[in-house]
């Protein structure tokens, strides 16, 4: 009977580490300033809340101007070096840009290129 209750115990134990695990509900965009496709994206973005990851190899002051034309409706609210993004990225696996994450119900959807289907990652549910 013990071993039931130690097996009882330590499922209980996972359950509880895999709640505090759960990422928060929201929708997370991943680009550079040469990602292909990104007027579209942020566009499509533009009356959702998402929160805008920029990610750059090296930063010299200045972003180029198509780049910052592109990315106008996503608002000026993001930064351009972006430490907490950049672990948001590793943390979710992005290895190509752009791309877009949505997390709900404590499941994480991703969806990577210039042509994804943003109606259905927003509608993603399981």
């Amino acid at each position: 009977m013990s071993k039931w209750i130690a097996a009882v115990g330590a499922m209980a134990l996972i359950a509880a580490a895999q709640e505090r695990a759960r990422e928060p509900d929201g929708l997370y965009f991943f680009f550079a300033p040469d990602s292909p496709g990104i007027e579209a994206i942020a566009a499509g973005l533009a009356k959702t809340p998402a929160r805008p990851v920029l990610l750059v190899a090296s930063y010299k002051g200045e972003l180029p101007d198509s780049f910052v034309d592109a990315a106008k409706p996503l608002g000026r609210g993001f930064p351009v070096v972006d430490e907490e993004g950049l672990a948001l990225a590793r943390k979710f696996g992005v290895a190509r840009l752009p791309c877009v994450v949505r997390v709900r119900d404590g499941r994480v959807h991703m969806a990577i290129g210039s042509k994804l289907n943003l109606k259905e990652v927003l509608e993603c549910s399981r």
